[in-house]
């Protein structure tokens, strides 16, 4: 048997304007679960702000969050993939200088 899967990201697709799952979209949902899909929330957003969300009925889901720096299956992080402080205050950094001179930067480079 192959596997099946349905990835959903929650961000205008999962929820509505209220932030909820409409009955629509519970009930494809369970109609997933019944035919044996595999359920896969995708969003930029945190934990906490997607355990909040979810219905506890889901059972046995895969949520790729942060862009896909962590995945967790059944609540157990399965994959985590983070930049190092360093790095980040490296970007920040160099972010912050350039856009000091954005206006003068063309001389330089046409595209920044």
């Amino acid at each position: 048997m192959k596997n099946k899967a349905i990835i959903l990201d929650l961000g205008g697709i999962l929820l509505n304007d209220d932030k909820k799952i409409s009955p629509f979209n519970r009930e494809m949902i369970n109609r997933c679960i019944r035919t044996r899909f595999q359920i896969i929330i995708a969003t930029a957003r945190p934990l906490r702000y997607v355990k909040n969300i979810l219905p506890k009925e889901l059972g046995t889901v895969y949520l790729v969050l942060y862009n896909g720096s962590w995945i967790f299956k059944n609540g157990d992080i399965i994959y985590k993939d983070e930049l190092d402080s360093k790095t980040v205050m490296s970007h920040v950094y160099i972010s912050t200088f350039f856009s000091c001179f954005r206006d003068r930067l063309y001389l330089f480079h046409p595209f920044l």
